[in-house]
């Protein structure tokens, strides 16, 4: 994460379980639903076969590879 930090301490894994959770809205976790991150975070999602750890596996197909939120404009991407 680049830029100041909103906190004084890193909040990486904070923000991307906020930003995963806010975007894919499960049923049983409901902390993080009903509010926006409080700044800017990305999460890439990269599964690799465990037997060689170069061949590109997807075992959870619904599962975005990419989940973005920019605070400044209030905007998701995702996919």
């Amino acid at each position: 994460m680049s830029g100041p930090r909103r906190r004084l301490h890193a909040p990486d894994l904070r923000l991307a379980e906020h930003a995963l959770i806010r975007y894919l809205k499960p049923g049983l976790n409901t902390k993080f639903i009903g509010t926006e991150p409080d700044d800017c975070v990305s999460v890439f999602s990269r599964f690799y076969d465990p037997d060689d750890f170069v061949t590109p596996t997807y075992p959870l197909p619904r599962f975005p590879g990419f989940v973005a939120y920019n605070w400044w404009s209030i905007e998701w991407l995702g996919g």
